[in-house]
C-alpha cells in the first residue's frame, strides 16, 4: 500500500512537473509577445495617422491662407511625413506633381470666380506638398 501510495504521489509529481515546465516555458515567451503587439499596435497607430493627415492636407477648410506660409497645413504634413514610408512620399510626390502638371480647367467659358477657385486648388496641393516636403528634414528616417 505504502509503495502505491509512494508510486502515485511520484507519477503525480512527474506530470505536475512537466506542466510547471510549459508554464515556465510560456511565461518566458511573453515578453517577446508584448513587443510583438506593441509593434503591430504602433504600426496600426502610425496607418491611422498618416490617413488622417494625408486627408486633412487636402481639405479646404486648412487651405483658406496658403500664402506666405501654409500654416493650418504644417501639423498634418508633420505627421503624414513622420509615418508615411520612403516610397509612399515618393509615390504622393509624383502624383501630385503629376497631377499639377497635367489637370485643367475644363469648361468652355470659365468666370473669374472659377478660374480664380481653380487656380486656388492647384495652390492648396502645392502648398501640401510643400509642406510635406518642408517637414522631411527635420525627420531622422530609419
Amino acid at each position: 500500500m505504502k509503495k502505491s501510495i509512494g508510486l502515485l504521489f511520484a507519477a503525480t509529481l512527474l506530470l505536475s512537473a512537466c506542466g510547471a515546465q510549459k508554464a515556465i516555458d510560456n511565461t518566458n515567451k511573453i515578453p517577446k509577445k508584448l513587443d510583438d503587439t506593441i509593434k503591430t499596435m504602433e504600426k496600426t497607430e502610425c496607418t491611422l495617422v498618416r490617413g488622417l493627415s494625408f486627408e486633412n492636407l487636402l481639405k479646404d477648410e486648412f487651405a483658406r491662407d496658403l500664402t506666405p506660409v501654409p500654416f493650418d497645413l504644417m501639423p498634418f504634413a508633420r505627421e503624414f511625413g513622420k509615418c508615411s514610408s520612403d516610397e509612399d512620399l515618393a509615390e504622393v510626390t509624383y502624383m501630385w506633381m503629376k497631377k499639377l502638371n497635367e489637370v485643367t480647367l475644363d469648361l468652355p467659358s470659365p468666370t473669374e470666380a472659377q478660374v480664380a477657385e481653380f487656380n486656388h486648388r492647384k495652390l492648396h496641393v502645392y502648398s501640401a506638398l510643400q509642406a510635406v516636403a518642408g517637414c522631411l528634414g527635420g525627420l531622422v528616417r530609419s
